[in-house]
């Protein structure tokens, strides 16, 4: 996988890890893995924060419709 992954990419991660490319690698592993669990959960608010604020406004809406 290395040989696979641009020099920038993996510069940081060998940094920390104090040129051990063993140890980059799974630290980069880790960092994906933990990307893609922020996805997951980003995605799930998004779904929940959109769908609370399309029946606010279908409340509204249908508020201003009747008048007053």
């Amino acid at each position: 996988m290395r040989d696979l992954l641009t020099t920038e990419r993996i510069r940081s991660y060998l940094a920390a890890n104090d040129g051990d490319a063993s140890a980059a690698l799974r630290l980069y592993d880790w960092n994906v893995d933990a990307a893609g669990a922020v996805l997951v959960t980003s995605g799930t608010v998004e779904v929940i924060v959109r769908n609370a604020m399309d029946a606010g406004l279908v409340a509204w809406a249908r508020g201003r419709s009747q008048g007053p």
